[in-house]
């Protein structure tokens, strides 16, 4: 199970995740009363809200974008969620937090692909052999 904090500019902190047993993802709001910690469930189940109680990463993304919070969590966590892929666990990277600056893949640490190198070799054809094979064998040449 994946499990992250996050905290909105009200000051409430907001718990979420992906608990892969049930394969759903989870919001929960998180306040402390009397030296107890209690959870708010938003998304997933015991949901306050109905249309939330399914943990599908569409549910997610709504809840977290009305408690303002969507642009306050990592990109790697961002993608994870659009794409319903599990969120990663642990702290993300630098690399993983700051988004690519000019929307190329040139900044440190992204894989950039080896260029294809072309042979100067001609495929290797076998000789032909038929009523054509003459005709054919020349092309080859």
């Amino acid at each position: 199970m994946s499990r992250h904090e996050v905290t909105n500019k009200d000051g409430t902190v907001f718990v979420y995740g992906y608990d892969r047993p049930t394969s759903q993802y989870f919001l929960d709001a998180k306040s402390t009363n009397d030296g107890d910690t209690i959870y708010l469930p938003w998304v997933g189940f015991d949901s306050a809200k109905r249309e939330w109680s399914r943990g599908t990463h569409v549910n997610l993304l709504e809840a977290m974008e009305h408690f303002g919070i969507w642009d306050l969590i990592p990109p790697i966590h961002q993608r994870a969620i659009v794409l319903d892929l599990p969120i990663p666990e642990g702290q993300p990277s630098r690399l993983d937090q700051e988004p690519d600056p000019d929307g190329d893949r040139d900044y440190p640490g992204a894989i950039t692909p080896m260029p294809k190198r072309r042979s100067k070799r001609s495929p290797f054809v076998p000789k032909s052999e038929g009523p054509d094979a003459e005709r054919f064998n020349a092309m080859q040449d």
